[in-house]
């Protein structure tokens, strides 16, 4: 199995991962030829890219961090918690509750595999965005927070920041949040109301919840450095929960098709993320997310410095950049590289991203 972006995809490709509509129902299965109506169906609605199973990928399994069910679960909830336009608290408790059991199983799952590294490119519906970041960025800080050996209450309080982060949106018009191009000075401000609105929805509606998750969604667009909103706090005036949602909350917004910027590759957006260190970001939280995101997920077709081509076929923690690479000629492989381990290959580098 492998990624391959939209604009490569070709009828007759066999899907190599299960794709849902915007409500969370399965569109198309895994194993299932890729028809020319279901391709434009997928295009409409707005997959930036998908995993395909073709000969050169056969033997590549890349696993889910979270089962697509849970995943799409915690969507739904998520929408129907944005969508809302109560006044009554109680009208939301039960979607709180299915929101909170969704987490716990999140958590349980990463504390399960406590030595994952985020290997996958998502499969975003355009117009779902918010709903799909949202949860990303949950599933991201878990996998920070289980790195730096959170307990359990902190990891919940820390997923629940997360999951919510972007809730005060809610209250921002539509058509500032998916308006095509940059944004005025006096749209910019009305965007940067979210944390605080955010922060103060929670608070009001769900009481129950700690104050260290109404915290993190009130700083999760502050920097290190004090050059955020909406207070200006700096360094450990920012708590650690605001400053692992601040790296996880850019990162998949990098590597997102927004309507201002292209997705970047992710070892692009690790690029971004490591160049913010010490001024956006808190050098330790960089240091411990660049350990987690492989820059080159399996499945990534690379250009290698010596003008051979691959697909990545594993990853390492600590060697981030030099992945094992399967190489590629006339669409037959030829033999492995491991650019952590072989000591030919210590002069050759990722030059950039291939078309297999």
């Amino acid at each position: 199995m492998r990624y391959i972006p939209i604009h490569n995809i070709k009828p007759g490709m066999v899907l190599g991962k299960t794709i849902f509509d915007k409500n969370g129902i399965k569109l198309l299965n895994m194993g299932n030829l890729i028809t020319n109506d279901y391709l434009e169906r997928i295009k409409s609605l707005g997959y930036p890219g998908l995993y395909i199973d073709d000969e050169l990928s056969k033997d590549l399994q890349i696993d889910n961090i979270i089962i697509d069910t849970l995943k799409n679960e915690a969507v739904q909830s998520l929408k129907k918690i944005f969508v809302s336009t109560s006044t009554d608290s109680s009208s939301y408790q039960d979607e709180i509750n299915f929101l909170s059991s969704n987490l716990l199983k999140i958590i349980d799952e990463i504390i399960s595999n406590k030595d994952v590294i985020v290997n996958m490119v998502d499969l975003k519906i355009y117009d779902d965005y918010t709903y799909y970041h949202s949860v990303n960025v949950a599933i991201l800080s878990l996998i920070v927070g289980n790195a730096l050996k959170f307990h359990r209450a902190m990891l919940i309080q820390l997923g629940m920041a997360a999951i919510l982060h972007d809730i005060g949106k809610k209250f921002t018009p539509i058509e500032i949040l998916s308006k095509p191009g940059m944004l005025t000075d006096e749209e910019f401000d009305i965007i940067k109301e979210h944390p605080t609105n955010g922060y103060h929805f929670i608070k009001r509606f769900f009481p129950s919840i700690s104050s260290a998750t109404y915290v993190g969604i009130l700083q999760h667009h502050e920097r290190y450095d004090g050059s955020g909103y909406p207070s200006g706090a700096q360094g450990e005036g920012i708590s650690l929960l605001g400053r692992i949602l601040a790296v996880c909350d850019v990162y998949d917004a990098l590597v997102s098709d927004r309507p201002y910027h292209k997705a970047y590759l992710p070892s692009e957006a690790l690029e971004f993320i490591q160049g913010g260190s010490g001024s956006m970001f808190d050098p330790a939280i960089v240091i411990t997310f660049c350990y987690k995101v492989a820059s080159y997920p399996l499945g990534t077709a690379v250009t290698l410095s010596n003008g051979e081509v691959g697909i990545v076929v594993e990853n390492y923690e600590e060697f981030n950049t030099r992945p094992k690479v399967k190489i590629v000629k006339n669409n037959i492989v030829t033999h492995y590289i491991d650019l952590k381990s072989d000591y030919n290959a210590r002069n050759i580098t990722i030059v950039g991203i291939a078309n297999l």
